[in-house]
């Protein structure tokens, strides 16, 4: 109905928007929504300082196992050490698989509403966490590896 009430142009530039970058638009429309639904069940206050606890051990154990495994394999398959930092970083933001597993558990019932709590906010955190960490990375000079990668540079 909305599409009808707008006026012809309008309805054609939209049209053509969702036809240029479809996911795109999809992911910024959709993707804060992924992660507001799941939020919206957490109760912070209610996990008290032992929850915090968990919730730090949960985060670092977490992290560190993602960014070990997949660095250490970055690096044998040969990326130099910064690289392979990056990639493990990457690899934290895990969260949107991870929100869906949790919210199907906790109305199964296989999850209570405290692990849930813990598990969701650590999933934001790592999830958004690795933005900055590669960001840092990618915003350092680096030189080209190879004559191709220099021609694309400029």
């Amino acid at each position: 109905l909305f599409g009808a009430a707008l006026p012809p142009a309008a309805r054609e530039a939209g049209t053509a928007l969702l036809r240029a970058r479809p996911a795109a638009l999809a992911s910024a429309l959709l993707l804060p929504l992924f992660f507001a639904v799941p939020t919206l069940r957490v109760d912070v206050a209610a996990l008290g300082t032992d929850g915090l606890v968990l919730l730090a051990v949960v985060v670092a154990v977490a992290s560190a196992a993602k960014l070990a495994s997949a660095g250490v394999a970055a690096r044998i398959a040969g990326l130099s050490r910064p690289d392979a930092v990056t990639v493990g970083a990457l690899m934290n933001a895990r969260g949107l698989v991870e929100l869906v597993v949790l919210t199907v558990g906790l109305e199964a019932g296989l999850v209570d509403a405290r692990l849930f709590a813990v598990m969701v906010l650590m999933a934001l955190i790592t999830t958004f966490a690795a933005g900055p960490i590669a960001g840092r990375r990618a915003r350092r000079p680096h030189p080209p590896a190879s004559g191709l990668e220099e021609a694309w540079a400029r």
